[in-house]
């Protein structure tokens, strides 16, 4: 029986990856833990963020799953490489701003990406804004209400409008979705920024890249587990995942 994938983020946003990723590998097992606990993750120093992703990478690997994905860009922009290097025994993986792709993308060289601050100054990110071509204008934005909506249950908050309509008014061609909170977002951020708008979000990427690195297995179950107490959670997942989730608490 093929070991279990993991799954990690601070809060919900990490569904929109298991759904990619159980879409892609119906037949694995997966276990999602959320440090809801410590929620959110944006919010945090780049210190305690990678503090945090190392404590749920280790319960991860304590429950089994040998390929372990940071479904947070900000996890992941602040630890993937230490935590590659420290468990080189492990596949792990994770999500960061798709602005690589945004640039093959963009027809009028205005990108817009939106994250969490702590994503926005990591190191990774700001390597690949030095290494834009000239030219390129990246426009940026820290939308931790987004997060928080997405957490409370609000999929169409008003600021959304507002900050994509003002930056597609400005040119922007290409929205990165750089937090996967908001993919839960994508289609009031569709509906702000009209058709013609490139929106990309990591989901579809990262599952093409575990589904090469894992073997096919029949199973197909889920475990929810969470850091603290959260009826909510529970009840969102069941709606964003489209079946019934109930959680457990991992110490």
């Amino acid at each position: 029986m093929a070991a279990p994938i993991g799954i990690f983020d601070s809060g919900l946003g990490g569904l929109s990856i298991l759904r990619q990723l159980r879409a892609a590998m119906p037949g694995s097992d997966f276990i999602f833990l959320a440090d809801n606990a410590n929620f959110p993750f944006g919010e945090k120093t780049n210190q305690e963020v990678v503090e945090l992703t190392g404590r749920g990478i280790e319960r991860l690997a304590g429950l089994g799953c040998q390929v372990i994905v940071l479904a947070c860009n900000t996890a992941a922009t602040t630890s993937l490489e230490k935590y590659q290097q420290l468990y080189p025994h492990l596949i792990i993986d994770g999500v960061t701003p798709l602005l690589e792709q945004a640039l093959a993308a963009t027809k009028t060289g205005i990108i817009a990406v939106y994250a969490t601050h702590a994503t926005l100054e990591s190191e990774h990110f700001k390597q690949q804004l030095a290494a834009t071509p000239p030219g390129i204008e990246v426009l940026t934005e820290a939308s931790y209400d987004w997060v928080r909506s997405v957490e409370a249950g609000n999929f169409s908050p008003a600021s959304v409008a507002t900050t994509v309509g003002f930056d597609v008014s400005e040119g922007a061609d290409v929205v990165v979705l750089g937090c996967t909170h908001f993919a839960f977002l994508e289609a009031a951020v569709r509906a702000a920024a009209g058709p013609d708008v490139t929106i990309l979000q990591p989901g579809p990427e990262i599952a093409q890249r575990v589904m090469q690195r894992v073997t096919r297995s029949e199973g197909g179950s889920v475990k929810y587990l969470l850091s603290a107490e959260s009826p909510l959670f529970a009840e969102l997942a069941t709606r964003l995942v489209g079946e019934l989730v109930t959680t457990e608490i991992i110490s």
